[in-house]
């Protein structure tokens, strides 16, 4: 019962929060370096491979944001992406797979 519970807080175990509600993490608003990424839209912001916000890559403008799945887009499945008060948020929402 202890393992079991030892694992419920450890974070990475438990299942995403329906979109809309609370997350155990707070958003990561900040990049690797502690800069501050601004935004009009969500388009303008991107994943670094830490799950931070970032400004989108040049070569990648003109495409659609990745869709999460279980495959090679886990951290676009563990992680929500959004532009709130001009600002690129990053908010971790566990692991779905």
């Amino acid at each position: 019962m202890l393992a079991l519970l030892l694992l419920l807080l450890a974070g990475d175990v438990l299942p995403p929060p329906p979109p809309g509600e609370f997350s155990l993490r707070p958003p990561k608003t900040t990049t690797a370096d502690g800069g501050v990424v601004s935004c009009q839209t969500v388009n303008e912001c991107w994943l670094a491979p830490d799950g931070s916000p970032m400004p989108r890559p040049a070569r990648f403008k003109k495409k659609p944001l990745p869709k999460g799945d279980c495959g090679k887009n886990l951290l676009w499945l563990r992680n929500r992406l959004t532009c709130e008060e001009n600002v690129c948020k990053s908010t971790y929402m566990g692991d779905a797979c």
